[in-house]
Parts: C-alpha cells; structure tokens; sequence
C-alpha cells in the first residue's frame, strides 16, 4: 500500500518534532544560533562604537570650547596691546620738549 498525502504530513511532523527537539537539546549546532551569535556580536561591535562616537563628540565640545576661550583671549591680548601702545606713544611725546616737535 502507497503512503496517502495525509502521511506524508504526519512524516513532516514527525520530522519538524526532532529536528525542535534537537536545536533544544543542541543549541550550539544549529545554523539559527550561529547566526544569533554573530548578531549579537555585531550587536556589541555597534554598542562599542557608538560609545566611542559619544566620547568623541564630548572631546569635540570641549575643544570648540577652548578654541572659542582662546579666540576671546586673543581678542583681549590685541586690544590691550593696542591701548598700551598709544600710551606709551603719548608718554613719549609728553617727554619730548614742545621745542623740538618736527610737525
């Protein structure tokens, strides 16, 4: 007697039931865990990275942040250099006798 298309689906089922079976007895064997292991390393890879990326972006406020105080200092070096130079220009010319300006 030939196998009816009812028992073919109970061969399926019977064959659905150990291969469960064995990927829950053999979780290391299986093609479904190594995938799950390289997603959750990919997982941590990315966890990582985006770690670093915040440090990153905290290392970048910071030297925008020097580079803005530094730019500030500048500014104030130039202006104080400035006003002291007219200073020390008009102490001169208060030291020089009226008599000798060449204007």
């Amino acid at each position: 007697m030939g196998l009816l298309s009812g028992d073919w689906v109970m061969v399926g089922e019977v064959a659905v039931t150990y291969r469960k079976r064995y990927y829950v007895e053999n979780p290391d064997s299986g093609t479904v865990t190594k995938v799950q292991n390289e997603i959750d390393d990919l997982k941590q890879i990315m966890v990582k990275n985006i770690d670093s990326l915040s440090q990153r972006g905290e290392r970048l406020e910071l030297l925008v942040d020097k580079a803005e105080d530094l730019s500030n200092q500048s500014t104030q070096f130039q202006r104080q250099s400035r006003e002291l130079r007219r200073a020390m220009f008009w102490k001169k010319c208060q030291d020089v006798p009226h008599d000798r300006w060449n204007w």
